[in-house]
């Protein structure tokens, strides 16, 4: 009999400590970024002490870093607060911020938000405004991200352009364009993209991808294959993030050795990148359409039972090969 108000107690609790969250996380962000606007207006106001160093200037400039960390800090909260909420409480909670405070982080982290949600018309909406207000390559190249997930390549080159033309050593900005040249067929532009991210950061895996793609467009199979061991190299298989861009040069590395007629190897790459991750389906996908391809129709039939037995669901892109 004492279930059902005991549950209902828990509820009432757990609304109301989730929306104390919101509250103070709203408020720390809201401080610091008036706190950091602050700052800013008296570098601003002070800016003849840059031709004048002085102890007020190093007295300023700690001022400044301690209001820089406080943004970044609450970034962070907000980053934390959204694994935590549902996704549209997220996007209403930033969608605030960005609409109340006008600061640059909140907009950037709602276009993201609605990007990783698919909503991709209103994150490109959304970027295009804050890029508008806070011009910068790091707002135009975000803004360019949710314009080649709508394909208006162009754009996204004209904003990445841009980028580069305020900041030549913007590396991130250079493997969009990469990217952009790509999708359009200038496959020889989007080389030179891709060589001048990796002559600022050949650390980069994302560089090595940029560089991938636009060889394998070009039919340049052995640097392909090269390019895309480069990036794997510089992967910690075990970093979750970099996860995605893994799966990709894995994808580039299967398409170069197709590329090069050497079939037995790319199905032994993909056989070796299914089991070492067997519940990404775009591996059983490619080797189960490579092995139909061949006739190879009892095997074919084998992958897809493995990768279901792995976790992989009925209801996924896996489903249809079975009635190929």
């Amino acid at each position: 009999p004492t279930a059902a108000p005991l549950d209902d107690m828990q509820s009432a609790e757990e609304k109301m400590s989730k929306w104390l969250k919101v509250a103070v996380f709203a408020a720390l962000l809201m401080g610091a970024g008036y706190y950091f606007g602050r700052t800013c207006g008296q570098i601003g106001q002070a800016y003849e002490l840059i031709l004048a160093p002085s102890g007020e200037l190093l007295t300023l400039l700690l001022w400044f870093l301690l209001a820089l960390g406080a943004v970044l800090v609450s970034a962070g909260l907000i980053a934390a607060l959204l694994r935590l909420e549902q996704p549209e409480e997220a996007v209403r909670f930033l969608q605030r911020l960005w609409q109340e405070m006008g600061l640059e982080e909140p907009g950037v982290q709602f276009g993201r938000l609605l990007i990783q949600l698919n909503l991709w018309p209103q994150a490109e909406e959304v970027l295009r405004e804050v890029a508008g207000k806070h011009t910068s390559p790091r707002t135009l190249s975000e803004w360019a991200l949710a314009l080649t997930m709508l394909q208006r390549y162009e754009e996204a080159c004209q904003s990445l352009e841009n980028a580069v033309d305020v900041e030549p050593t913007f590396d991130r900005a250079w493997r969009g364009l990469a990217h952009c040249y790509d999708r359009l067929g200038r496959f020889e532009e989007g080389l030179k993209a891709a060589d001048r991210a990796l002559a600022l950061d050949d650390r980069h895996y994302r560089n090595w991808q940029a560089k991938g793609d636009v060889l394998l467009s070009l039919g340049r199979y052995q640097q392909a294959m090269e390019a895309a061991r480069q990036g794997i190299n510089l992967i910690d298989w075990q970093d979750e993030e970099a996860r995605p861009v893994l799966y990709e040069l894995l994808r580039q590395e299967f398409q170069a050795l197709l590329g090069m007629g050497r079939v037995e190897e790319a199905l032994e790459h993909l056989e070796e990148s299914r089991h070492r991750f067997p519940t990404e389906e775009r591996f059983p996908h490619s080797e189960v359409s490579l092995l139909t391809h061949l006739g190879r129709y009892e095997d074919a039939l084998q992958v897809l039972d493995e990768a279901r037995r792995a976790g992989i669901p009925d209801r996924s892109n896996l489903a249809p090969l079975r009635y190929e």
